[in-house]
């Protein structure tokens, strides 16, 4: 799903399709099983201790998913990981710190999270 930039659904669809093109009767895990090992490894990359750095920079952003709640969330970088100029940052390159749920945001909400 990260390499190939795919949905969960697609990824379980192309693996289908890539054992049938080779020809193997191998049974194709659900998209509901990608979906819980994604969300199993972002868990475990939020909740793991944080290796503190004096390059650190935070990444504040917010998401909407469904009704009047947003994420908040906390990405980390080390400067020393940016890519050169004109490349882009992967999910590799950041590490979650924080994930808040808020009905409200505005400034004081992100400086108290």
């Amino acid at each position: 799903m990260l390499s190939a930039a795919t949905s969960v659904r697609g990824a379980s669809r192309v693996l289908a399709l890539s054992l049938s093109l080779v020809q193997r009767p191998w049974a194709v895990p659900s998209w509901c099983t990608g979906r819980l090992w994604r969300l199993r490894l972002g868990y475990d990359k939020l909740t793991r201790p944080k290796q503190q750095a004096a390059d650190g920079v935070g990444i504040v952003a917010h998401t909407r998913q469904r009704g009047a709640e947003k994420s908040l969330g906390i990405l980390g970088i080390r400067l020393r990981a940016l890519p050169p100029p004109g490349q882009c940052r992967h999910h590799e390159d950041v590490e979650p710190v924080s994930l808040f749920p808020v009905k409200k945001s505005n400034g004081a909400v992100v400086y108290q999270q």
